[in-house]
């Protein structure tokens, strides 16, 4: 129990659910105030007594002396150094993009209690490094469930140092002038090979340990930690204690930095190895801040983060002997431009011709701005692929932004590498206020297999009045446990999709608290609009391990109002083969398409405002599992409810009820993709995916008659004029994402005689000029007769209640067939 806890505060990911003080300290709500969470370990190393009232305040880390563009004027690249077969390790490289090389250079380890951590940890550290001049290199070395001990790690160590050698012509480094950076439990590795290694420069420590056989009060290692298993006594642990390797000259510069709150490690290993440093003739700086705790140098975590940074950067610059970087202006446009091959240390942005590269190059010159920035920009994208890391506009005022690309089909973006998972994060207060519509772009392959949520935008922060609107945009396998798409949660937010599609987005069940499984598209509050789009193929692991979890949530949208009232629209949507993954057949409880459900134990009573309209949903059942539904529903929660002119497959109620009216909708488990009903073009065994003018994928299906004709009165406008390719919809829409494109003329010759075969507004007819007779016979594409003439005529007219692809075949007295594919 002892280790796991090390592990959570050890663990420098930034946890965006933990309220935190100006001290990094984590404090709980407490009947309208707030006490410390680590009450216990925190009053035992300091006087609790003594502590400030706002240690019992909240904080939100605002930008203040640190601009979120002196991250940004680096170029960064991803190698593996070391392949193990099973596993690999790898690096990400920070190169300087203002200054000249070669580059001095320092290698930054991670902490995590060698149980977790990554490239991601120190990013804010090397990026900020690297765009003042100093390139960064961010290592992984082998986590002990991957069989990693100590010794390994200083081998792994070793042999990302050779491969940055090898590659130093190729990254302009300057092979005279490195050390290295370490926090927390990588201090101890980065601080021995410093001390070891010949040309050292200098060790920056945060949090660190220094001495592993005087622990002086810390509770790092935990007893029983496997990365020590080669130095179980306490007493045999020198050989891997810094504060045993320091040299007699040539002692590499060293800045510590600790919080005196650390009861993971005490303060004291700092002060005593700065103190050693000096005592043998060399340079130590030693920070030590009152109050503050563990991980308190990380981005967000306290209101000294930038401090901490400045004096790093301050102390790396004295010992390399840098010069200042000179940043270029940052100057707004109303109208910004970016291409895959442009610049932004160069080019202007606000010309077609002097593209910026990344769009968050944008937002960082809007942010910089703050109040003197637009109130509405446009942001154009060029065809191509762009790989963007995480963007938090935090423009400081309201706004409105626009980013276009070309199309869906030729505009992708991508996160840049494995350490960036999401694309936009709208939590902090200075969102509040921002329109962000996005058009024809596709975003794909978002989010790790992480307790993560929102891979793609993320708002679930202090930040009101947030609108996001989604436009002809495509989602394509992005994954996430929680929101593989988007988290929204607050009264205040509203978010739309039009004309979108979505295919192999992913959930998972990580684990821990029930809403650690969500759709892809996550509310909680607020404004939820979904009109015109296809859902095909997404997919939720609805286990945690091997154990079914009846969590109930959906595949591809939970509604879920535990923050607020819900308003949700869903127009004029298909629904296609949205599951529970492929053999997870031990989840034998309900696996919906849509929850919409107060899903609380007890339920917190605010409601669903819940219309839907014309939605087709097809096959979003496993293979004999009949519990698996199109949607689930708590009657309970839909406060305002109209359901009409749907086909559902199976809907269920809290008690597994159909409840929808079957006189306005149509509910049968006879729909799958070769129901005469529906008929979509099929390709293997899932319905054929087209790419619109538009640049919009698309299927097709139709199944208005199946429920009656259009919409009714109350429900005009709900259904969008036209559909996802942008083709104007008929007075009475068809179900689904795609209206029909009826046939208006088909003229074909069979042996010299000409049919002319006509079909509108439901009725076929078949006209025979050379004065053959011949028969009619209808087969949907599984080959299945549906329909036949049976007597011979002349000339055929009738009306027929068949939709969707479908063969025509025609047989003449001359015994001639002709057989033509017809959408009807």
């Amino acid at each position: 129990m002892k280790k796991s806890i090390l592990i959570i505060i050890l663990t420098i990911i930034f946890s965006v659910s933990a309220i935190k003080n100006r001290y990094g300290m984590n404090i709980i709500s407490n009947s309208g105030s707030y006490k410390l969470e680590d009450s216990t370990n925190i009053c035992n190393t300091i006087d609790c007594a003594t502590l400030p009232t706002n240690a019992y305040q909240p904080y939100t880390y605002k930008e203040n002396l640190i601009k979120s563009y002196e991250y940004s004027y680096c170029k960064t690249t991803t190698y593996v150094y070391k392949n193990y077969g099973s596993y690999s390790l790898s690096m990400e490289v920070d190169i300087p993009a203002l200054s000249k090389g070669p580059y001095p250079f320092i290698v930054y380890v991670h902490g995590g209690s060698w149980y977790s951590g990554s490239t991601a940890s120190l990013k804010y550290q090397s990026q900020y490094m690297a765009s003042h001049g100093v390139a960064g290199i961010r290592i992984t070395y082998t986590l002990v469930d991957k069989g990693g001990r100590f010794d390994l790690g200083m081998q792994e160590l070793d042999e990302a140092f050779v491969f940055i050698a090898a590659h130093a012509t190729e990254w302009n480094l300057d092979m005279s002038r490195f050390g290295y950076l370490g926090n927390s439990a990588g201090v101890p590795l980065a601080a021995l090979k410093a001390m070891k290694q010949p040309g050292c420069k200098l060790l920056v420590g945060y949090n660190g340990l220094y001495d592993f056989r005087n622990n002086l009060n810390g509770s790092f290692p935990a007893e029983g930690n496997k990365y020590l298993d080669n130095y179980l006594n306490i007493a045999d642990r020198g050989p891997i204690s810094a504060i045993e390797y320091i040299p007699s000259t040539n002692i590499p510069a060293v800045a510590v930095f600790h919080g005196t709150a650390d009861f993971t490690i005490s303060s004291k290993q700092s002060q005593v190895f700065a103190d050693s440093i000096q005592h043998k003739g060399g340079r130590a700086e030693c920070y030590i801040y009152n109050n503050y705790v563990h991980g308190f140098f990380n981005k967000g975590s306290s209101d000294v983060y930038e401090d901490i940074l400045i004096k790093t950067y301050n102390f790396v610059k004295s010992v390399f002997n840098l010069p200042v970087v000179e940043f270029p202006n940052q100057e707004v446009s109303s109208v910004y431009y970016v291409s895959p091959d442009g610049d932004d240390l160069t080019n202007s942005g606000a010309t077609v011709a002097s593209p910026f590269q990344t769009i968050k190059k944008v937002f960082d010159i809007e942010a910089l701005a703050g109040a003197k920035g637009n109130s509405e920009f446009t942001i154009y994208l060029k065809s191509g692929t762009y790989a963007t890391t995480l963007i938090t506009p935090n423009l400081n005022h309201p706004a409105k932004v626009n980013i276009i690309g070309a199309s869906a089909s030729t505009t992708i973006i991508e996160k840049a590498s494995s350490s960036d998972f999401r694309f936009f994060l709208l939590q902090p207060i200075e969102n509040a206020g921002l329109e962000l519509n996005i058009k024809d772009i596709t975003m794909q392959n978002f989010g790790p297999e992480k307790n993560y949520a929102g891979a793609i935008i993320m708002m679930n922060g202090s930040g009101t009045n947030i609108k996001v609107g989604f436009t002809r945009c495509a989602f394509k396998n992005n994954v996430a446990c929680r929101g593989a798409i988007l988290q929204s949660s607050q009264p205040s937010y509203e978010v739309s999709f039009n004309d979108c599609y979505f295919e192999q987005c992913r959930s998972f069940d990580y684990g821990g608290a029930a809403t650690n499984l969500e759709a892809p598209i996550y509310v909680t509050a607020g404004k939820l609009s979904v009109k015109n789009c296809i859902f095909n193929n997404n997919t939720k692991d609805p286990l945690f391990g091997t154990t079914d979890r009846d969590l109930k949530k959906g595949s591809t949208v939970t509604i879920n109002p535990v923050n607020g009232r819900i308003m949700a629209i869903f127009a004029n949507n298909t629904f296609i083969n949205n599951k529970a993954d492929d053999g997870k057949n031990q989840a034998v409880s309900i696996q919906p398409a849509i929850t919409v459900a107060d899903l609380s134990v007890p339920k917190k009573g605010f409601g669903v405002d819940l219309i839907m309209v014309n939605n087709l949903f097809v096959n979003n059942k496993r293979r004999g599992f009949e519990n698996d539904v199109d949607i689930y529903i708590d009657p309970t929660d839909v406060t305002l409810v109209t359901v009409s002119n749907n086909i559902f497959n199976k809907i269920a109620t809290k008690d597994q009820s159909a409840y929808i009216s079957a006189i306005n909708n149509s509910i049968s488990p006879e729909y799958s993709f070769t129901s005469s009903a529906i008929a979509f073009e099929m390709e293997v065994d899932l319905p054929k995916v087209g790419v619109a003018d538009n640049g919009m994928p698309f299927v097709i299906a139709k199944g208005t008659d199946v429920v009656g004709n259009g919409i009714s009165e109350e429900n005009e406008g709900e259904v969008p004029e036209t559909d996802i390719r942008g083709i104007t919809r008929k007075s009475n829409p068809d179900i689904g994402a795609t209206d029909v494109e009826y046939t208006s003329s088909l003229k074909e010759t069979i042996s010299g005689s000409e049919f002319i075969i006509n079909e509108k507004n439901g009725y076929l007819s078949i006209i025979n000029n050379q004065q053959h007779n011949f028969i009619v016979r209808i087969r949907d594409l599984t080959g299945r007769l549906i329909y036949t003439s049976n007597n011979p005529t002349q000339n055929f007219y009738t009306k027929l209640y068949l939709h969707g692809f479908h063969l025509i075949t025609l047989q003449d007295d001359m015994h001639n067939t002709f057989t033509r594919k017809i959408i009807l």
